[in-house]
């Protein structure tokens, strides 16, 4: 869909959500960002996943790539709490290749640091990770085994949370929240550039719109095909 629909689009949904509707879709989209996004590579347990997905909504990360190697993603409601139609999910499952490799090469290509999260003395501080050079992805392991080898070969850099206990790792979700919180506060405090382009805020917009509306998706369409043909005549 090229952006010229896409605002026709939005110009014809808009008013069909009340004005209250309206205006909180509006603020909580000058608080998103894609600067900093999430890579969920080959979680185990939904559980987690979900409430990574949570968090990432609460603080305003708009993109997530999940990679489904061996592992699934499964949707559960009553942890997400419906963050999952305000997120953009980009999943890698394909048979025959290297999900791994994919999501990172498509990553890289946009110019994303792959940070990758390790307790090794490679890995730095989270409180010394310098969120000013540039968009980056925060990449979170499987539960048991961490991240791959293909990903420890293609990560920019590694973070890693410094602990004082006798237990020496976090739950995926909490390590998750507590680094999502931490480099976004970072983020504001040395005033990074996270803004979203014009062209990521018409198409986050029209998407929450659709998403809200009963039918959405089909409404969009069959408006998008009668477009098309207009076009074509």
């Amino acid at each position: 869909m090229n952006s010229e629909f896409k605002k026709i689009a939005k110009a014809e949904f808009e008013p069909l959500l009340t004005e209250r509707r309206q205006a909180k879709l509006a603020t909580i989209l000058k608080d998103r960002m894609t600067y900093m996004s999430i890579v969920l590579e080959d979680i185990y347990n939904p559980q987690n996943s979900n409430a990574v997905l949570r968090s990432c909504d609460c603080f305003g990360i708009q993109d997530v790539h999940i990679i489904e190697t061996i592992n699934p993603h499964e949707q559960r409601a009553e942890v997400s709490k419906g963050s999952d139609k305000w997120i953009s999910h980009h999943y890698y499952s394909d048979e025959g290749v290297n999900n791994t490799v994919a999501c990172v090469k498509a990553l890289k290509a946009k110019g994303i640091r792959i940070v990758a999260t390790k307790a090794t003395e490679d890995a730095v501080a989270l409180r010394d990770f310098d969120v000013t050079k540039g968009p980056f992805a925060l990449v979170l392991g499987n539960e048991l085994h961490g991240i791959t080898p293909e990903m420890d070969e293609w990560a920019d850099e590694y973070i890693h949370v410094p602990m004082v206990g006798f237990t020496q790792s976090l739950n995926l979700s909490v390590a998750g929240a507590l680094c999502i919180h931490h480099l976004r506060h970072e983020m504001d405090q040395k005033g990074v550039d996270w803004k979203l382009t014009d062209a990521e805020v018409l198409d986050i917009h029209l998407q929450w719109i659709v998403n809200t509306l009963p039918n959405g998706d089909y409404m969009l369409k069959r408006m998008y095909a009668d477009y098309l043909k207009e076009l074509q005549a």
